[in-house]
């Protein structure tokens, strides 16, 4: 049965000059069919003090029953925010959102009456996320156990992204929370590292939040090469650690590289982007999605006119 008041769960949320974001964002934590416990915002070294003021309006209204906690740093990254706020919950649960995302209104309730309801060994459930202007989920698959990490992040697999889990806390603090060195995938990362303890996890369980497509938050780096060089940065650290087999690995990198490309195409970057895809079609295209890379990649290297 579901607590009358509040759920055992803390939901952290960095933030990092999302002022025009956040508000929405905690509101829509707070406004669950059961509230958390616990809320607690990281303000990870923004330039103004908008999520202060935020946080201290809601901090003022009588009927909120949840715990919120403000804390900021110096910008530090997304992983450095989350564990400094892992760090802080009391609650035998935690959850996560982006400051410019949107919670699905029962999110907290069906995940932890799903997580609940499992053995210790489930680290937590995962849902999927919804995009905020169309509305379309996206196609995670059901599965339950100890999942290879291969399909950690893929359509047809379980969800990398942590917005997207209700974890289990003692759980993430047995791994050591998210790696601090990593910028991009850092999620993927957690979830891998969990899924190699042996641990399990279960979904996909509901759509739990709305995701904003919008590069230059902290999570989402808006400079391409930036992006780019964080995500080889975690595919060194899989390789090193042996967390995908060889053919995933390289499918991995393909993916990072024509990610790449295409960011690199709508920045107008055309010598740029043939240059990548020139490394990625060494190997032959071997998916609709890089066939239509490669064509494009033709069209650019021979002088055709795209569109």
């Amino acid at each position: 049965m579901i607590p009358e008041v509040c759920l055992p769960i803390t939901v952290i949320v960095p933030t990092y000059n999302d002022g025009g974001y956040l508000g929405e964002a905690l509101s829509s934590i707070l406004s669950q069919s059961t509230p958390p416990e616990m809320l607690v915002v990281v303000d990870d070294g923004s330039a103004t003090a908008d999520a202060e003021e935020i946080v201290t309006v809601l901090k003022a209204e009588k009927n909120i029953h949840t715990q919120i906690v403000y804390l900021k740093q110096s910008n530090q990254g997304p992983s450095a925010a989350r564990n400094a706020g892992l760090k802080l919950a009391l609650t035998p649960y935690v959850a996560f959102l982006d400051a410019d995302d949107r919670m699905l209104a029962s999110n907290l309730a069906t995940m932890w009456q799903a997580l609940n309801e499992l053995a210790d060994d489930y680290f937590g459930v995962y849902g999927t996320y919804c995009d905020l202007e169309t509305g379309k989920p996206y196609p995670f698959a059901d599965l339950d156990g100890c999942i290879a990490p291969d399909k950690v992040g893929k359509k047809g697999g379980v969800a990398g992204g942590v917005h997207t889990y209700l974890f289990r806390t003692y759980h993430l603090k047995s791994v050591g929370g998210f790696d601090e060195s990593l910028v991009n995938n850092e999620d993927f990362d957690l979830i891998i590292r969990l899924l190699r303890t042996g641990l399990k996890c279960k979904g996909k369980v509901t759509t739990c939040f709305e995701k904003r497509n919008r590069m230059g938050s902290l999570s989402r780096p808006w400079e391409p090469l930036l992006a780019y060089n964080n995500t080889l940065r975690f595919l060194q650290k899989a390789e090193k650690s042996g967390y995908f087999t060889d053919k995933e690995l390289v499918l991995r990198r393909r993916s990072t590289q024509m990610n790449y490309a295409k960011l690199l195409m709508k920045q107008g970057k055309e010598k740029e982007a043939v240059n990548i895809w020139h490394e990625v079609f060494k190997i032959k295209p071997s998916s609709i999605r890089e066939f239509y890379h490669w064509v494009i990649y033709q069209r650019l290297r021979f002088g055709k006119k795209i569109g």
